[in-house]
């Protein structure tokens, strides 16, 4: 049997405490990606997530961290032999998902991730959100709840994660109207995350991601030039793919590496379109997930929409053995077949 494999990489709301310390301390390539972050951070990112303490929840220093994490987890399976076919990322998780396809280099994901932390942590502190969760919610009753909170400000659909799961953005006002009148919850996070009000972040971290493509990546390959992005990088640029992006944007296969820009600043400001991406997944007929970062959150996602699909964990270094153990065994039996 042909195995399909997916590589996944989580978001923000995914982390957990001491979060990529233990593979830190047994894998060089991670404790090298933290060594990274704290380059872009001017911190230690590695001290910050060994103490455990409030200041991983802050954006700036949170985003740089996941992608150092899941980032540093590809980057050992790379070194296992265990590459993926198709990736996809959850809001943040892009970042690293496009890395993993071959859009650029891994120091290039983590830097972008800590410009994008940073400029969404800044209009984040210019105007006050949050984000709530609808569960077993019908489409007309999600519908309610954002004309409600329209009443109160900037408010809107962030994601639907399921057929009755769905995830709302907003002024703090609107977010506070909506829990108070309809069955919801409170989710942690800082900003009005997707929504207009990430709007300063788009120009700076689509001009930070048009310098990245245009350097040489750590892979040593030649990245071309962004501007004008249609015309520069139409011919010479594609054959770089190592893998299918499914990108949030379109809930579609990016085919032009062009476009990194446009669809990921686009996410910042728009809902993420993760049932069609899911739709696009069940086409493509995926028979493994390996989720490169804390699999919780992301593996329920994922399960909702394929229940048949092996999934493999690998935020610990007991995890990340037996996952690369068993992808290993794959790869045997079809050396062997």
């Amino acid at each position: 049997m042909e195995r399909r494999i997916l590589w996944a990489f989580p978001g923000q709301g995914t982390e957990e405490a001491g979060m990529g310390v233990a593979l830190a301390s047994e894998y060089p390539l991670v404790r090298e990606c933290l060594e990274r972050a704290s380059d872009c951070l001017g911190e230690d990112v590695y001290r910050i997530l060994l103490r455990g303490n409030r200041r991983i929840g802050e954006t700036q220093i949170l985003q740089p961290a996941i992608t150092a994490v899941s980032v540093g987890i590809g980057r050992v399976l790379e070194a296992h032999g265990v590459g993926c076919r198709w990736t996809i990322g959850h809001s943040l998780g892009e970042m690293g998902a496009v890395w993993a396809a071959g859009g650029w280099g891994w120091c290039e994901a983590i830097h972008l991730s800590a410009v994008r932390g940073s400029w969404m942590a800044e209009a984040a502190r210019r105007a006050e959100g949050g984000m709530i969760a609808l569960t077993d919610t019908s489409e007309e009753a999600c519908q309610e709840a954002i004309a409600w909170g329209r009443q109160f400000g900037e408010f809107g659909l962030a994601v639907q994660n399921g057929p009755r799961l769905w995830t709302l953005t907003g002024d703090i006002e609107a977010v506070e109207a909506v829990l108070k009148r309809y069955p919801s919850r409170r989710l942690v996070a800082s900003g009005a995350w997707h929504s207009p009000r990430m709007m300063e972040a788009v120009e700076p971290f689509r001009a930070a991601m048009a310098e990245a493509l245009d350097k040489v990546s750590d892979r040593g390959v030649r990245q071309e030039a962004v501007e004008p992005f249609r015309a520069a990088m139409a011919e010479a640029s594609n054959d770089r793919w190592k893998a299918r992006w499914i990108a949030n944007a379109t809930g579609d296969i990016c085919l032009d590496i062009a476009e990194i820009p446009r669809l990921l600043s686009m996410q910042l400001t728009h809902p993420i379109l993760w049932m069609p991406s899911m739709q696009r997944l069940e086409k493509e007929e995926i028979t493994d997930i390996v989720i490169c970062g804390p699999h919780r959150v992301l593996q329920g996602l994922l399960r909702r929409h394929l229940p048949r699909v092996r999934v493999y964990a690998t935020e610990h270094p007991r995890l990340l053995r037996e996952t690369l153990d068993a992808l290993g065994d794959l790869r045997s039996r079809e050396a062997v077949g």
